[in-house]
């Protein structure tokens, strides 16, 4: 289901709107015809002109059901496609979630302040990259885990 589907669905409901459009104004006046007292309409013609109404309205509940089935078809498409953009979304979430802690503490630790103790500690670098790393590994197994990524 794409885009193109969507829009070839569009097309063919137009075509049924147009046909249905089309065949209801026939079918009336085969209507009146068949219903009139004329000397002009034969038994014969007007038992013609009951079954060609009879016809019409043959046809028009096929539209109608046409109708239907496009619609449903349309559904179908529009909602495959929306899981695809919510997969997509949870998978965007989910990457920035895992990145959030580590901007955080880079934020924190990239201010120029003198009186953030742990700064001058010697090995400071390295812990940071621990805490980020470890952050990102643990948010990474929760959501296998959870069997969300």
């Amino acid at each position: 289901a794409s885009s193109e589907h969507i829009l070839e669905i569009h097309a063919i409901e137009r075509e049924l709107l147009m046909l249905r459009r089309s065949v209801l104004p026939i079918q009336d006046m085969i209507s009146t015809l068949t219903s009139m007292d004329s000397p002009f309409l034969s038994k014969s013609t007007k038992r013609y002109l009951r079954d060609v109404y009879q016809h019409s309205v043959q046809l028009v509940d096929i539209i109608e059901n046409y109708q239907e089935f496009s619609t449903s078809a349309q559904n179908v498409c529009s909602n495959l496609l929306s899981q695809r953009l919510n997969d997509f979304m949870k998978v965007l979430t989910m990457i920035s979630t895992i990145f959030i802690p580590g901007t955080f503490y880079a934020g924190v630790y990239g201010m120029n302040l003198d009186y953030i103790p742990e700064l001058h500690f010697e090995y400071m670098y390295l812990v940071f990259w621990i805490v980020v790393l470890l952050f990102g590994v643990l948010l990474t197994l929760f959501f296998k885990h959870k069997r969300m990524l």
